[in-house]
Protein backbone atom coordinates (compact mmCIF):
# COMPACT_ATOMS: atom_id res chain seq x y z
CA UNK A 1 0.00 0.00 0.00
CA UNK A 2 2.79 2.41 0.93
CA UNK A 3 4.59 1.92 -2.40
CA UNK A 4 1.37 2.18 -4.41
CA UNK A 5 0.68 5.46 -2.66
CA UNK A 6 4.22 6.57 -3.50
CA UNK A 7 3.80 5.70 -7.16
CA UNK A 8 0.54 7.63 -7.37
CA UNK A 9 2.23 10.68 -5.86
CA UNK A 10 5.06 10.39 -8.38
CA UNK A 11 2.55 10.55 -11.20
CA UNK A 12 1.16 13.83 -9.85
CA UNK A 13 4.49 15.42 -8.87
CA UNK A 14 6.39 18.13 -10.70
CA UNK A 15 9.79 16.74 -11.63
CA UNK A 16 13.19 18.39 -11.10
CA UNK A 17 16.83 17.41 -11.12
CA UNK A 18 17.50 19.15 -7.81
CA UNK A 19 15.25 20.35 -5.01
CA UNK A 20 16.87 22.70 -2.49
CA UNK A 21 15.28 23.28 0.91
CA UNK A 22 15.97 26.79 2.20
CA UNK A 23 16.30 30.19 0.53
CA UNK A 24 19.12 31.54 2.65
CA UNK A 25 22.43 32.47 1.06
CA UNK A 26 23.62 28.87 0.65
CA UNK A 27 20.34 27.66 -0.81
CA UNK A 28 20.43 30.63 -3.20
CA UNK A 29 24.05 29.94 -4.13
CA UNK A 30 23.47 26.24 -4.85
CA UNK A 31 20.36 27.10 -6.89
CA UNK A 32 22.31 29.61 -8.98
CA UNK A 33 25.21 27.23 -9.64
CA UNK A 34 22.91 24.30 -10.47
CA UNK A 35 20.56 26.29 -12.71
CA UNK A 36 23.49 27.95 -14.52
CA UNK A 37 24.65 24.43 -15.41
CA UNK A 38 21.37 23.31 -16.87
CA UNK A 39 19.90 21.40 -13.94
CA UNK A 40 16.17 21.74 -13.43
CA UNK A 41 16.19 23.39 -10.03
CA UNK A 42 13.53 24.10 -7.41
CA UNK A 43 13.97 26.01 -4.14
CA UNK A 44 11.42 25.49 -1.36
CA UNK A 45 11.36 28.08 1.45
CA UNK A 46 9.00 27.99 4.41
CA UNK A 47 9.16 31.77 5.01
CA UNK A 48 7.58 34.41 2.78
CA UNK A 49 10.88 35.68 1.37
CA UNK A 50 14.63 35.05 1.11
CA UNK A 51 17.15 35.28 3.95
CA UNK A 52 14.53 35.23 6.71
CA UNK A 53 16.78 33.21 9.03
CA UNK A 54 20.51 33.42 9.74
CA UNK A 55 21.34 34.92 6.33
CA UNK A 56 19.34 38.05 7.15
CA UNK A 57 20.70 38.51 10.68
CA UNK A 58 24.43 38.67 10.01
CA UNK A 59 26.89 41.47 10.73
CA UNK A 60 26.42 42.54 7.06
CA UNK A 61 30.05 41.81 6.23
CA UNK A 62 31.91 40.03 3.47
CA UNK A 63 35.08 39.74 5.52
CA UNK A 64 38.21 37.68 5.65
CA UNK A 65 37.67 36.47 9.19
CA UNK A 66 40.55 38.19 10.94
CA UNK A 67 39.62 36.66 14.29
CA UNK A 68 39.82 33.11 12.89
CA UNK A 69 43.60 33.48 12.66
CA UNK A 70 43.64 33.20 16.44
CA UNK A 71 42.34 29.63 16.18
CA UNK A 72 44.65 28.79 13.24
CA UNK A 73 41.81 28.52 10.67
CA UNK A 74 44.21 29.67 7.96
CA UNK A 75 42.53 27.87 5.07
CA UNK A 76 39.19 29.48 5.94
CA UNK A 77 40.77 32.96 6.14
CA UNK A 78 42.58 32.40 2.82
CA UNK A 79 39.35 31.37 1.08
CA UNK A 80 37.39 34.20 2.73
CA UNK A 81 39.86 36.86 1.62
CA UNK A 82 39.89 35.60 -1.96
CA UNK A 83 36.10 35.32 -2.07
CA UNK A 84 35.86 38.86 -0.68
CA UNK A 85 38.04 40.10 -3.53
CA UNK A 86 35.91 38.23 -6.06
CA UNK A 87 32.62 39.49 -4.60
CA UNK A 88 33.81 43.11 -4.79
CA UNK A 89 34.27 42.56 -8.55
CA UNK A 90 31.18 40.41 -9.14
CA UNK A 91 28.74 42.54 -7.15
CA UNK A 92 30.17 46.08 -6.84
CA UNK A 93 26.71 47.52 -6.07
CA UNK A 94 26.23 45.07 -3.19
CA UNK A 95 29.73 44.57 -1.74
CA UNK A 96 32.01 47.52 -0.95
CA UNK A 97 35.28 47.86 0.92
CA UNK A 98 35.23 49.96 4.11
CA UNK A 99 38.03 51.11 6.41
CA UNK A 100 37.85 49.50 9.86
CA UNK A 101 39.63 50.79 12.97
CA UNK A 102 41.03 48.36 15.52
CA UNK A 103 42.25 49.85 18.83
CA UNK A 104 44.56 48.12 21.30
CA UNK A 105 44.59 49.26 24.96
CA UNK A 106 46.77 48.52 27.97
CA UNK A 107 44.19 46.10 29.34
CA UNK A 108 43.27 44.48 25.98
CA UNK A 109 43.59 40.70 25.76
CA UNK A 110 45.63 41.06 22.58
CA UNK A 111 48.86 43.10 22.44
CA UNK A 112 49.78 45.50 19.62
CA UNK A 113 52.40 42.96 18.47
CA UNK A 114 49.84 40.14 18.32
CA UNK A 115 47.27 42.27 16.48
CA UNK A 116 49.91 43.61 14.09
CA UNK A 117 51.11 40.07 13.38
CA UNK A 118 47.53 38.99 12.72
CA UNK A 119 47.01 41.87 10.29
CA UNK A 120 50.26 40.99 8.51
CA UNK A 121 49.10 37.37 8.16
CA UNK A 122 45.80 38.71 6.83
CA UNK A 123 47.71 40.65 4.19
CA UNK A 124 49.92 37.64 3.42
CA UNK A 125 46.96 35.26 2.99
CA UNK A 126 45.30 37.74 0.65
CA UNK A 127 48.29 37.49 -1.67
CA UNK A 128 49.55 40.92 -0.55
CA UNK A 129 46.59 42.62 -2.20
CA UNK A 130 46.17 46.34 -1.77
CA UNK A 131 42.71 45.73 -0.29
CA UNK A 132 44.31 43.94 2.69
CA UNK A 133 47.03 46.47 3.51
CA UNK A 134 46.94 47.77 7.10
CA UNK A 135 48.47 50.79 8.81
CA UNK A 136 48.76 52.60 12.12
CA UNK A 137 46.54 55.60 12.76
CA UNK A 138 48.17 58.80 14.00
CA UNK A 139 47.08 61.24 16.70
CA UNK A 140 45.46 63.66 14.27
CA UNK A 141 42.86 61.09 13.19
CA UNK A 142 42.15 59.95 16.75
CA UNK A 143 40.20 63.05 17.72
CA UNK A 144 37.98 62.72 14.65
CA UNK A 145 37.10 59.13 15.52
CA UNK A 146 35.84 60.01 18.99
CA UNK A 147 37.15 56.78 20.50
CA UNK A 148 38.41 56.44 24.10
CA UNK A 149 42.04 57.57 24.30
CA UNK A 150 42.82 56.69 27.91
CA UNK A 151 45.09 53.64 27.92
CA UNK A 152 45.24 53.45 24.12
CA UNK A 153 48.50 51.86 22.96
CA UNK A 154 47.93 51.50 19.22
CA UNK A 155 45.20 52.05 16.65
CA UNK A 156 45.27 50.05 13.43
CA UNK A 157 43.29 50.61 10.23
CA UNK A 158 42.55 47.91 7.63
CA UNK A 159 39.84 47.12 5.07
CA UNK A 160 36.96 44.67 4.95
CA UNK A 161 33.76 44.69 2.92
CA UNK A 162 30.17 45.44 3.86
CA UNK A 163 27.02 44.16 2.17
CA UNK A 164 23.25 43.99 2.54
CA UNK A 165 22.83 40.30 3.34
CA UNK A 166 19.14 40.13 2.40
CA UNK A 167 19.64 42.06 -0.83
CA UNK A 168 22.63 39.87 -1.74
CA UNK A 169 20.61 36.68 -1.13
CA UNK A 170 17.67 38.02 -3.15
CA UNK A 171 20.02 38.97 -6.01
CA UNK A 172 21.61 35.52 -6.09
CA UNK A 173 18.13 33.97 -6.14
CA UNK A 174 17.13 36.27 -8.98
CA UNK A 175 20.24 35.15 -10.86
CA UNK A 176 19.20 31.51 -10.29
CA UNK A 177 15.73 32.36 -11.57
CA UNK A 178 17.21 33.93 -14.70
CA UNK A 179 18.80 30.55 -15.47
CA UNK A 180 15.47 28.78 -15.09
CA UNK A 181 15.32 27.92 -11.38
CA UNK A 182 11.93 28.02 -9.71
CA UNK A 183 11.68 29.63 -6.25
CA UNK A 184 8.65 28.92 -4.06
CA UNK A 185 8.06 30.74 -0.77
CA UNK A 186 5.59 29.76 1.97
CA UNK A 187 6.31 26.13 1.12
CA UNK A 188 7.51 24.16 4.14
CA UNK A 189 8.74 20.65 3.52
CA UNK A 190 6.63 18.22 5.53
CA UNK A 191 7.64 14.78 4.23
CA UNK A 192 10.33 13.10 2.13
CA UNK A 193 10.02 9.62 0.67
CA UNK A 194 12.63 7.99 -1.55
CA UNK A 195 11.12 5.71 -4.17
CA UNK A 196 12.07 4.53 -7.65
CA UNK A 197 15.30 6.54 -7.56
CA UNK A 198 13.51 9.82 -6.84
CA UNK A 199 12.91 11.99 -3.80
CA UNK A 200 9.18 12.44 -3.37
CA UNK A 201 8.61 15.66 -1.49
CA UNK A 202 5.37 16.80 0.07
CA UNK A 203 4.91 20.31 1.43
CA UNK A 204 2.64 21.59 4.16
CA UNK A 205 0.28 22.86 1.46
CA UNK A 206 -0.04 19.36 0.07
CA UNK A 207 1.97 20.01 -3.09
CA UNK A 208 4.13 17.20 -4.47
CA UNK A 209 7.54 17.40 -6.13
CA UNK A 210 9.99 14.77 -7.31
CA UNK A 211 13.74 15.14 -7.76
CA UNK A 212 16.87 13.12 -8.47
CA UNK A 213 18.80 15.09 -5.84
CA UNK A 214 17.91 16.81 -2.58
CA UNK A 215 19.94 19.56 -0.92
CA UNK A 216 19.18 20.43 2.69
CA UNK A 217 20.20 24.09 3.06
CA UNK A 218 17.83 24.86 5.92
CA UNK A 219 20.41 26.47 8.22
CA UNK A 220 19.39 26.14 11.89
CA UNK A 221 16.51 23.89 10.76
CA UNK A 222 18.87 21.47 8.97
CA UNK A 223 18.33 18.55 11.35
CA UNK A 224 14.58 19.20 11.56
CA UNK A 225 14.39 18.84 7.78
CA UNK A 226 16.51 15.67 7.98
CA UNK A 227 13.92 14.19 10.33
CA UNK A 228 11.17 14.47 7.67
CA UNK A 229 12.21 11.25 5.91
CA UNK A 230 9.35 8.76 6.27
CA UNK A 231 11.42 5.56 6.05
CA UNK A 232 15.04 5.07 7.07
CA UNK A 233 16.30 8.28 8.72
CA UNK A 234 18.97 10.22 6.88
CA UNK A 235 22.30 10.88 8.59
CA UNK A 236 22.68 13.99 10.75
CA UNK A 237 25.55 15.76 12.47
CA UNK A 238 25.54 16.58 16.16
CA UNK A 239 25.40 20.37 16.27
CA UNK A 240 25.11 23.35 18.57
CA UNK A 241 22.94 26.32 17.71
CA UNK A 242 24.67 29.52 18.75
CA UNK A 243 22.76 32.78 18.95
CA UNK A 244 24.27 36.01 17.70
CA UNK A 245 22.41 39.27 18.34
CA UNK A 246 22.83 42.82 17.08
CA UNK A 247 21.46 46.20 18.11
CA UNK A 248 20.37 48.95 15.73
CA UNK A 249 20.58 52.57 16.87
CA UNK A 250 18.86 55.32 14.88
CA UNK A 251 20.96 58.36 15.70
CA UNK A 252 24.59 58.21 16.64
CA UNK A 253 27.68 60.39 16.39
CA UNK A 254 29.70 57.29 15.49
CA UNK A 255 30.24 57.48 11.72
CA UNK A 256 33.26 55.17 11.29
CA UNK A 257 33.74 51.39 11.23
CA UNK A 258 35.27 49.67 14.25
CA UNK A 259 36.47 46.17 15.10
CA UNK A 260 36.60 46.10 18.91
CA UNK A 261 37.37 43.75 21.76
CA UNK A 262 34.54 43.64 24.28
CA UNK A 263 35.82 44.80 27.67
CA UNK A 264 33.37 42.34 29.25
CA UNK A 265 34.95 39.11 27.96
CA UNK A 266 37.49 40.03 25.28
CA UNK A 267 35.29 38.74 22.47
CA UNK A 268 35.68 40.54 19.10
CA UNK A 269 32.71 42.65 17.99
CA UNK A 270 31.79 45.19 15.32
CA UNK A 271 30.40 48.70 15.53
CA UNK A 272 29.55 50.09 12.11
CA UNK A 273 27.22 52.41 10.18
CA UNK A 274 24.35 50.60 8.50
CA UNK A 275 21.65 52.31 6.40
CA UNK A 276 21.61 55.57 8.41
CA UNK A 277 21.75 53.55 11.63
CA UNK A 278 24.51 52.16 13.82
CA UNK A 279 24.87 48.37 13.95
CA UNK A 280 26.41 46.87 17.11
CA UNK A 281 27.17 43.17 17.38
CA UNK A 282 27.52 40.36 17.89
CA UNK A 283 27.07 37.98 20.81
CA UNK A 284 27.62 34.23 21.20
CA UNK A 285 25.22 32.24 23.35
CA UNK A 286 24.21 28.59 23.14
CA UNK A 287 20.58 28.33 22.06
CA UNK A 288 18.29 25.46 22.94
CA UNK A 289 14.84 26.11 21.61
CA UNK A 290 12.72 26.67 18.53
CA UNK A 291 14.78 28.51 15.85
CA UNK A 292 11.61 30.36 14.86
CA UNK A 293 11.58 32.01 18.30
CA UNK A 294 15.13 33.36 18.41
CA UNK A 295 15.37 36.91 19.80
CA UNK A 296 17.86 39.28 21.40
CA UNK A 297 17.74 39.00 25.19
CA UNK A 298 18.04 41.80 27.75
CA UNK A 299 21.32 40.27 28.84
CA UNK A 300 22.72 40.53 25.30
CA UNK A 301 21.44 44.10 24.96
CA UNK A 302 23.24 45.08 28.15
CA UNK A 303 26.43 43.32 27.05
CA UNK A 304 26.50 45.14 23.70
CA UNK A 305 25.66 48.54 25.20
CA UNK A 306 28.28 48.19 27.94
CA UNK A 307 30.87 47.17 25.35
CA UNK A 308 30.26 50.03 22.92
CA UNK A 309 29.88 52.67 25.62
CA UNK A 310 33.26 51.71 27.09
CA UNK A 311 34.88 52.81 23.83
CA UNK A 312 32.78 55.93 23.30
CA UNK A 313 32.32 57.41 26.79
CA UNK A 314 31.68 60.91 25.43
CA UNK A 315 28.69 59.71 23.37
CA UNK A 316 27.07 56.90 25.38
CA UNK A 317 24.08 55.10 23.88
CA UNK A 318 21.06 54.60 26.12
CA UNK A 319 18.72 51.61 25.87
CA UNK A 320 15.94 54.03 24.90
CA UNK A 321 17.87 54.90 21.72
CA UNK A 322 17.78 51.35 20.37
CA UNK A 323 15.48 51.22 17.36
CA UNK A 324 15.78 47.58 16.40
CA UNK A 325 17.26 44.15 17.10
CA UNK A 326 18.52 41.29 14.97
CA UNK A 327 19.11 37.77 16.20
CA UNK A 328 20.22 34.75 14.21
CA UNK A 329 21.59 31.28 14.83
CA UNK A 330 24.94 29.90 13.75
CA UNK A 331 25.28 26.15 13.25
CA UNK A 332 28.51 24.93 14.86
CA UNK A 333 29.83 21.42 15.52
CA UNK A 334 28.82 20.17 18.95
CA UNK A 335 31.89 20.10 21.20
CA UNK A 336 31.60 20.29 24.97
CA UNK A 337 35.35 20.72 25.37
CA UNK A 338 35.88 23.84 23.27
CA UNK A 339 34.67 27.37 23.86
CA UNK A 340 32.17 28.63 21.31
CA UNK A 341 34.58 31.11 19.74
CA UNK A 342 37.19 28.35 19.28
CA UNK A 343 34.96 25.98 17.31
CA UNK A 344 35.50 25.61 13.58
CA UNK A 345 33.65 28.00 11.26
CA UNK A 346 34.23 25.75 8.25
CA UNK A 347 31.15 24.81 6.26
CA UNK A 348 30.46 21.07 6.36
CA UNK A 349 28.69 19.34 3.48
CA UNK A 350 27.33 16.00 4.67
CA UNK A 351 26.53 13.47 1.92
CA UNK A 352 24.27 10.56 2.74
CA UNK A 353 25.50 6.98 2.52
CA UNK A 354 21.91 5.74 2.63
CA UNK A 355 20.37 7.96 0.00
CA UNK A 356 21.95 8.91 -3.35
CA UNK A 357 22.45 12.57 -4.21
CA UNK A 358 21.39 13.87 -0.81
CA UNK A 359 23.56 16.59 0.73
CA UNK A 360 23.09 18.65 3.90
CA UNK A 361 24.91 21.95 4.47
CA UNK A 362 26.00 22.57 8.06
CA UNK A 363 27.20 26.00 9.13
CA UNK A 364 28.80 28.40 6.70
CA UNK A 365 29.73 32.04 6.33
CA UNK A 366 28.10 34.68 4.18
CA UNK A 367 31.55 35.46 2.75
CA UNK A 368 32.26 31.97 1.41
CA UNK A 369 28.75 31.04 0.23
CA UNK A 370 29.72 31.13 -3.48
CA UNK A 371 32.71 28.80 -3.18
CA UNK A 372 30.81 26.35 -0.96
CA UNK A 373 27.78 26.38 -3.27
CA UNK A 374 29.93 25.81 -6.33
CA UNK A 375 31.71 22.82 -4.75
CA UNK A 376 28.36 21.19 -4.01
CA UNK A 377 26.94 22.02 -7.46
CA UNK A 378 30.01 20.41 -9.07
CA UNK A 379 29.31 17.19 -7.18
CA UNK A 380 25.70 17.21 -8.34
CA UNK A 381 26.75 18.07 -11.89
CA UNK A 382 29.01 14.99 -11.94
CA UNK A 383 26.74 12.59 -10.08
CA UNK A 384 23.69 13.45 -12.19
CA UNK A 385 25.70 12.75 -15.33
CA UNK A 386 25.61 16.18 -16.97
CA UNK A 387 27.84 16.00 -20.04
CA UNK A 388 28.39 19.72 -20.61
CA UNK A 389 31.42 21.39 -19.09
CA UNK A 390 30.77 22.93 -15.67
CA UNK A 391 30.27 26.71 -15.70
CA UNK A 392 31.72 28.56 -12.70
CA UNK A 393 29.65 31.22 -10.95
CA UNK A 394 32.85 33.30 -10.82
CA UNK A 395 31.89 34.48 -14.29
CA UNK A 396 28.35 35.59 -13.37
CA UNK A 397 27.87 39.24 -12.43
CA UNK A 398 25.39 40.10 -9.69
CA UNK A 399 23.26 43.23 -9.63
CA UNK A 400 23.25 45.99 -12.23
CA UNK A 401 25.83 45.93 -14.98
Amino acid sequence: MHRDHGESRLMNAENYDVVIVGAGIHGAGVAQACAANGLRTLVLEKADGPACGTSGASSKLIHGGLRYLETAQFRLVYESLHERELMCRMAPDLVQLKTFHLPVYRDSKRSPLLVGTGLFLYWLLSGFRRSAVFRSVGQTKLAQLGIRQAGLRKLFAYQDAQTDDRALTATVLQSARSFGARILFNQELSEVDFHAGLYQITTGKGDHFAAKALVNAAGPWVNRVAQRFVDTPVEQLDISLVKGSHLLVDHSDIKNYFYLESPVDGRPMFVLPWKDKLLIGTTEQLFDGDPDQVACSREEERYLLDSVNFYFPDNPIAASEISGYMAGLRVLPADDQRQLNHRSRDTLILPSQRYPNYFAIYGGKLTTYRAVSERLAKKLHKQLGVKARFVSTKTIKLGSE
